[in-house]
């Protein structure tokens, strides 16, 4: 009965052990993944500060064109709008994808810091139970 009773213990230590690296395992999955999402997000800032400043030269071209091409004024003015109005367009673009972005690093990061809370519960549960198993 003590052999039985510690074979018993050892079988439970074994699988406690196997589940805290299992959720070890799982948990820096989930942190690989954040990082990832970060860096993603990062690159989409650094696009969207390229767009930015290519319209930014684009809009200051077609402005010394204006002053260039009096005669021709309606007809650049005309195109300036329809320019301004498509960088525009592009901006709030680029701004909702970076919103969207956000939202997504921040549902991932709540995630993980559930799994974080779930795996930390199920791991004091391990090791409650291998020292209830032990004792």
């Amino acid at each position: 009965a003590v052999l039985q009773a510690q074979a018993a213990k050892e079988e439970v230590a074994a699988k406690m052990q196997a589940e805290v690296k299992r959720l070890m395992s799982e948990n820096q999955s989930l942190e690989t993944s954040v990082k990832s999402w970060q860096i993603s997000k990062q690159n989409l800032e650094k696009m969207q500060a390229e767009k930015d400043k290519a319209a930014e030269a684009r809009i200051a071209e077609a402005q010394a064109a204006v002053l260039q091409a009096q005669a021709a004024k309606e007809e650049v003015a005309a195109k300036m709008q329809a320019e301004v109005k498509r960088l525009m367009s592009e901006n709030q673009s680029l701004e909702t994808s970076v919103k969207s972005w956000q939202i997504s690093k921040q549902n991932l990061e709540k995630m993980q810091a559930e799994k974080d809370k779930a795996a930390e519960a199920r791991i004091a549960e391990a090791q409650a139970a291998v020292l209830q198993a032990q004792a």
